[in-house]
Formats: structure tokens, C-alpha cells, sequence
């Protein structure tokens, strides 16, 4: 059974990177991706030495899954940007029962599965590092939705305003009555482009746990306000 899962685009980027104003040097990590015991890593040119599995051992389906990933991020965002993204590791979902310490005649013999890819890639643009994943169904057929700007439909989408001008649109926002907890960069459909997200601290942290939040979303091109939305995030007292 094909397994139904999100990807979410998310983001990290070094402290030394950033502009220097009140609040630049916050880095909003994002939330620990979910593993289920069916989804098998794979490494990617024996980068991870405690990896159990590597791409290399399973070429005849790695190298058309990495084609189909550098072909989506070539027609979406152009050839230029593509060369930037590096593939960090590959996961596969297998049908439940299956895991990393099934034997590997029976994990490297993909074709009698029904199996989904899902490719991380980091990206260099600057000095800032971008993470997204690419989801691809048994036949290479991408069924995660899009993680990247169109370069068709916003040729200057890598062209960042600077944080510090973001932090002040999301400050003087009328909803805006607290601290900032966090910045990062996500990738927003609606309006084709990234945008600095930059999270509000909660009034009161009394003890560890899940408290709502607000997230700001400041166009990273134009620095106009895009959304504002309220989740939960886990904090610790502090």
C-alpha cells in the first residue's frame, strides 16, 4: 500500500549569514521529520558512515529517482539553481512489515513493490543553506506538491530582501505583541515565492509543552506581509 504522506519545505541558515538588528540572530529550526518504521534510509556517495543502506546498492532505481528529482528542479526553478542543490540521502517507503534490518535480497529488489522515493536536497544560495524534499511515486512520477518557485512565473524568486526588514514588517503588524522565538524561510504556493517566517515567542512558558503561536509570513522578495497564521510549537521554560 502506497504510503500518503507531506512534505514540508523547510529551511536552516548560519548565524554569521544574517543582517545584525534586534532579533537577526534567531533561527527558527524546523520540526523533526516523522520516520516510520517503513521508510528506509539511504545514503548518498557513502556520506553517512553510520547508514545501514546506500543508493549505490540500488542503482537501477536510484539514479532514475535522482533524474526525475534534478529534471522537476530544472523545469520549475532553472538549470542555474539546480546546480546548487546537492542530494543529501534518499528515503524509500516500503509496504508495512518492511525496515531497515529486512535483508537487503529483499530491500534491494525493488521491483516487486509498489514503493515511494523521497529525496532530501540542501541547497547553497549565499550563505544561506535551504532544505527541501521531493516525493516520487514507484514509477518516478512526483506526487509531493511543489516545494520551489517557478522561475517562469518569478524569475527574481532568490532575490532576498533583508531579514531586518522583514522582522520590522512582521513588528509593526497590528497582531504582533510579543517576542520573536524564531526565524526561517518557507516556501509559499499562493503567492509563487519564499518568505522569511519569522515566529512569535508566547506570552508565558510555564512549563514545558506545546503553545500556540503566531508565524509571520514576509514575501522574502517584495517584504510585503503574506499571511499570518497560528500553531503550535513546543517550548521549554526558560
Amino acid at each position: 500500500m502506497k504510503a500518503i504522506f507531506t512534505i514540508t519545505l523547510s529551511f536552516l541558515f548560519s548565524i554569521t549569514s544574517i543582517a545584525q538588528c534586534a532579533d537577526s540572530d534567531k533561527i527558527l529550526f524546523p520540526d523533526k521529520e516523522q520516520i516510520s518504521e517503513s521508510m528506509v534510509f539511504f545514503a548518498v556517495n557513502n556520506d553517512y558512515s553510520s547508514a545501514k543502506h546506500y543508493t549505490s546498492s540500488i542503482p537501477e532505481y536510484a539514479t532514475p529517482a535522482m533524474a526525475a528529482g534534478k529534471n522537476y528542479i530544472v523545469q520549475r526553478s532553472g538549470a542555474a539553481f539546480e546546480k546548487k542543490c546537492k542530494v543529501k540521502y534518499m528515503y524509500i517507503i516500503y509496504p508495512d512489515g518492511m525496515s531497515e534490518d529486512s535483508a537487503p535480497e529483499d530491500l534491494y529488489n525493488l521491483s516487486g513493490y509498489d514503493v515511494t522515493y523521497v529525496i532530501a536536497y540542501s541547497l547553497k544560495h549565499g550563505e544561506f543553506d535551504y532544505d527541501f524534499e521531493i516525493g516520487l511515486d514507484n514509477d518516478f512520477n512526483m506526487i509531493s506538491d511543489d516545494v520551489l518557485p517557478s522561475v517562469k512565473k518569478n524569475p527574481a524568486f532568490d532575490k532576498f530582501i533583508d531579514v531586518c526588514k522583514a522582522l520590522k514588517t512582521a513588528k509593526t503588524d497590528k497582531r504582533y505583541k510579543g517576542i520573536v522565538s524564531g526565524i526561517g524561510i518557507a516556501y509559499e504556493p499562493g503567492s509563487d515565492s519564499f518568505c522569511w517566517l519569522i515566529r512569535e515567542h508566547p506570552a508565558s512558558v510555564k512549563e514545558e509543552g506545546d503553545y500556540p503561536v503566531k508565524d509571520y509570513y514576509v514575501n522574502a522578495n517584495t517584504g510585503k506581509m503574506v499571511f499570518v497564521v497560528e500553531s503550535e510549537s513546543y517550548f521549554f521554560p526558560r
